[in-house]
């Protein structure tokens, strides 16, 4: 056949017809799969899956659990056993030596006869577990027992060789060359290891700590650059007023209540310095007028029961009071200004007050006082310095047009400053009550106004 043949009986067949499938064959073959091996919808599987990881992850912490169980027991049983080995029976001591026979010849190897001598004493079986002080008592008696049965185990071995029909007694062993005695360790070694050995010996197997109780801590700011901020003072002289009694000089804070009647305000920088001079609220002998500074710091939100970070460190506060301008001048209040503070706090304002007597005809451009604030920003780490000058044209031309910050503090250390002395101050209550008439919202304003009243021995 050639290739053309070849090739036409080839395009021939090629051209046959294609039987075809039986009709319903592929649903037959998928009615034949095992239903189980049906994907589903994405649910189902989704569900499957959430389903099986569920299940191992339950089978690994059963499994983790028995795990630890087995290995807290085992090391129990550990313990007990090293506790219980301590009482065991000692080895048997053999003790051997060469003799020498009547009908041996020189030739012949020695013969080596062995004798067995039990040193161990009977000791009763311990309890499980013992108190140290018992255990420390039985080792003790049981290490001389030992030592006094080994002294005497060479003489029981001797006699019963004698007693025996050998020949000749042994030779005596060599001398035994005594190792050099170490010198004993320190008394404090000593006492540290006795210590220690007791301490794990008395501690429970597996006992975890679970709980820890820290003590009550006084978080508050009580002083700031020496001046008191005590925040129970006018609470305390406002109880003793109301009930009728007059409170004790010794006890009256000064300076915390006028920190009180000026309170805490934020300030928008880190820190803040305000400075301020205003003639006296009542009158006086001579030319007297207030000098005020507060220091504020920004505001922080801190949770309950927490520490308030720091603004600021290593704050330094310096008062320069011109005697040129000023005759003479006082601190109101019982402390003197530390000039030095380590750290300064966020929400912290502190006030302090001076008492002036100026000298007559004092120029505008006269210098009164310099407060300057030194301090290092924790925020940036830069040495920040506030400088305030005071000079009189600054000074109010009345104390009505001071501010009410400035008004409530001067008022509440004059205030304070007779409670100390008889009883007086009908001026004092009347300003404190102007000021809660200007602003009736202004609770401290309020709260002077009537404690002023009461301690004038009259009412509201």
């Amino acid at each position: 056949m050639n290739s053309k043949r070849r090739a036409e009986l080839q395009r021939r067949l090629s051209m046959g017809a294609v039987p075809r499938p039986p009709a319903g064959l592929a649903e037959r073959i998928k009615a034949d799969i095992p239903k189980y091996l049906d994907a589903g919808p994405v649910p189902q599987r989704f569900a499957w899956g959430t389903t099986m990881r569920i299940a191992a992850t339950l089978i690994t912490l059963a499994t983790t659990a028995l795990v630890t169980m087995e290995l807290l027991q085992t090391d129990r049983k550990g313990a007990v056993q090293n506790s219980a080995s301590k009482y065991e029976r000692p080895t048997p001591a053999v003790l051997r030596y060469r003799t020498q026979p009547a009908t041996q010849t020189a030739s012949m190897p020695p013969a080596e006869t062995e004798v067995s001598l039990d040193i161990a004493q009977e000791l009763p079986a311990p309890a499980p577990v013992a108190p140290p002080q018992e255990r420390r008592a039985e080792a003790a008696n049981v290490s001389s027992g030992l030592i006094a049965a080994t002294e005497a185990a060479p003489m029981q071995v001797a006699d019963a060789t004698l007693g025996a029909a050998a020949p000749a007694p042994p030779p005596p062993p060599p001398p035994m060359v005594a190792a050099p005695a170490s010198a004993p360790p320190p008394a404090r070694a000593v006492a540290a290891e006795r210590a220690s050995s007791e301490l794990l010996e008395e501690l429970p197997i597996g006992r975890i700590v679970t709980q820890a109780y820290a003590t009550e801590l006084d978080l508050e700011q009580r002083d700031v650059f020496g001046i008191s901020l005590d925040p129970t003072a006018f609470p305390t002289i406002r109880t003793a007023i109301e009930s009728g009694t007059r409170p004790a000089p010794d006890s009256v804070d000064v300076e915390a209540l006028v920190n009180y009647f000026a309170g805490a305000q934020s300030s928008r920088r880190d820190v803040g310095l305000e400075v301020e001079v205003s003639p006296a609220p009542i009158a006086a002998e001579g030319d007297v007028a207030l000098l005020r500074f507060t220091v504020d710091t920004a505001k922080l939100a801190v949770p309950a029961r927490a520490s308030v970070p720091p603004v600021a460190r290593d704050a330094h506060l310096h008062i320069d009071i011109d005697t040129n301008a000023v005759a003479s001048f006082r601190r109101i209040g019982d402390s003197g200004t530390e000039e030095s503070e380590e750290a300064l706090l966020y929400n912290t304002s502190v006030t302090g007050l001076y008492e002036l007597k100026l000298k007559p005809n004092l120029r505008s451009s006269q210098r009164i006082a310099t407060v300057r604030l030194q301090y290092v920003s924790v925020t940036s780490g830069r040495k920040q310095t506030l400088t305030r000058v005071i000079r009189g044209g600054d000074l109010a031309e009345t104390w009505d047009r001071a501010s009410r910050r400035h008004r409530l503090a001067a008022l509440g250390a004059v205030w304070s400053e007779t409670l100390r002395g008889p009883k007086g101050g009908v001026e004092i209550a009347q300003r404190a009550e102007e000021l809660a008439t200007q602003n009736p919202q202004d609770s401290r304003a309020r709260e002077l106004a009537a404690a002023a009243t009461l301690s004038t021995g009259g009412e509201r």
